[in-house]
């Protein structure tokens, strides 16, 4: 109401009261002051900002060449002392090592002569223990070979005593039994004997002797029997390699026959193989038909719930839509009686023809709607 009031539209132009340009003027020239402050706010920053880049260049420059001068200084006396401490090192080692060198060799010049002296007095000790070994040896060798020859000697004439003694006693007997009659009958039973065993010798071999002559004859007759034996057997091997042709034939046509055999019972194994693949695969379709069937039930239930559902939804949707639908026809008549009060008021205020062109577009909106 107030921008109504302050101007107003025309068909080509605009009309403002008195003392609105005036007032737009001076709107127009704060804003250009306050443009003129805001391009002189940022060239005073960008030019504040480059004066403040180049002191703090400058500064950086400056604190960076000190800091490595400082560096610089620092790592140039830590070089020489480091270098100070490695001489003193190795020249403190090397005075070390002469002393530790002298000392060294002192020690072992001393340990060299006395171990030589301990060693001397042990070899010396154990060559006079060797020997007194080699001496106690010796003797004692040589008065156990004399005890041993003396015992020895005595153990011999003992024992040839003992012998001549026996042997003496031995011979009176044989004397005694060589003049009496009893060892010559006892020799010549001996002789009788041996004659006994070489007459029933003589007995044996002329019965072998007979024996040999009866198996001569027998070898003959066998020897005949054999010929015709040998005679009876190449004809034996005849039929045996005729049999053996024919056990061949029969062999291959056995083998032919097993090979066959054994073809057929793969072709039964197969098809039982197969059979058993078919009544699997028919169990797995009757499965899969189960499953099937069951998948379709579920199926069915879930199009019958999900059918519910959208029904319900549907229903729902459609009651929005009713319910929009007579808040549309409320909002519509509460257009129309606002424009029937806006008519009034424009018969009562005289705008005629603004109220009349508002109204017809309302009305052509409602239409339309």
């Amino acid at each position: 109401q107030t921008e109504r009031k302050v101007y107003q539209f025309g068909k080509t132009k605009i009309f403002f009261r008195p003392g609105q340009v005036a007032l737009l003027e001076r709107i127009r020239s704060q804003k250009l002051r306050e443009c003129a402050i805001l391009i002189q706010k940022m060239i005073r920053g960008w030019l504040e900002r480059k004066r403040y880049q180049r002191i703090r260049q400058a500064t950086l420059a400056l604190q960076r060449y000190g800091r490595g001068w400082l560096a610089r200084r620092h790592y140039q006396h830590l070089r020489q002392t480091k270098a100070a401490t490695v001489i003193q090192k190795y020249w403190r080692g090397y005075v070390q090592h002469c002393r530790y060198q002298t000392i060294r060799k002192s020690i072992m010049a001393i340990q060299t002569c006395g171990r030589a002296y301990l060693a001397r007095k042990r070899y010396e000790q154990m060559r006079k223990n060797r020997a007194a070994i080699t001496i106690q040896r010796y003797w004692r060798g040589y008065w156990a070979q004399k005890q041993y020859q003396k015992s020895r000697k005595r153990i011999i004439i003992a024992q040839s005593c003992v012998r001549r003694f026996l042997a003496k006693k031995e011979y009176r007997r044989l004397r005694i039994e060589a003049r009496s009659v009893e060892h010559v009958t006892n020799l010549n039973k001996g002789l009788e004997k041996k004659i006994m065993t070489l007459q029933q010798r003589i007995d044996d071999l002329v019965e072998e002797n007979r024996l040999l002559k009866l198996t001569e004859g027998r070898y003959t007759t066998l020897r005949q029997e054999m010929v015709q034996m040998g005679t009876e057997l190449t004809e034996m091997k005849q039929r045996q390699r005729q049999d053996y042709l024919q056990a061949q034939n029969y062999q291959s046509q056995l083998e032919k026959l097993i090979t066959v055999n054994k073809e057929l019972e793969q072709k039964v194994i197969r098809l039982e193989e197969t059979k058993l693949e078919l009544e699997g695969k028919i169990g797995e379709i009757l499965n899969n038909k189960k499953q099937m069937a069951a998948d379709l039930e579920k199926i069915d239930e879930a199009v019958q719930r999900r059918e519910h559902e959208l029904r319900e939804q549907f229903e729902r949707e459609r009651q929005i839509l009713i319910a929009e639908r007579e808040e549309e026809k409320t909002s519509k008549q509460q257009l129309l009686f606002k424009y029937m009060d806006l008519e009034e008021m424009q018969k009562t205020t005289g705008e005629h023809n603004v109220n009349k062109r508002f109204g017809d577009d309302a009305i052509n909106s409602l239409q339309s709607d």
